[in-house]
């Protein structure tokens, strides 16, 4: 399965969009980087230093101005009507999302689903390690693994 097709079902489980979200506001991280760790099933040092240089990039130069926008955009915004305001909301949505795609495009070039693959939490465990993102949310890191292996 394709890695987009995997994170679209992947992300409608119960608790995993809560779970990634809290990943990523509470310690930095990429939705789109912690879905290819786990789909890629592989705890490859190498290979999740090679996502999360990709995924930063897009991060700091891409997906957090639209992030930023998109929410500011959450609010009445002087002087822009209700109707206007709310226009570029969704458009900024709209581009974040695309934004988000085409960086999952570019991690699945880096690497297949492997058969077998190795347990939801000692990769997205390395792919945390990988990314630097400080002191391990270990708590957050098993509860989107279980999240994403429910119903397996």
């Amino acid at each position: 399965m394709r890695f987009w097709d995997w994170a679209l079902e992947r992300y409608a489980r119960p608790g995993v969009q809560a779970a990634c979200l809290n990943l990523q506001d509470k310690s930095g991280l990429n939705v789109p980087y912690l879905l290819w760790a786990a789909w890629l099933g592989q705890a490859d040092p190498g290979l999740m230093t090679q996502g999360a240089r990709l995924a930063h990039s897009f991060e700091n130069d891409i997906l957090s101005p639209l992030r930023s926008a998109r929410r500011a955009l959450r609010q009445p915004f002087a002087p822009l009507s209700e109707t206007t305001r709310e226009g570029l909301r969704a458009q900024a949505k709209s581009l974040e999302l695309q934004a988000e795609r085409g960086l999952m495009e570019g991690l699945e070039s880096l690497g297949h689903r492997v058969e077998g693959a190795e347990a939801s939490l000692r990769v997205l465990t390395s792919a945390c390690l990988a990314w630097g993102c400080g002191p391990l949310p270990v708590e957050a890191i098993r509860s989107l693994a279980d999240a994403l292996d429910e119903g397996q």
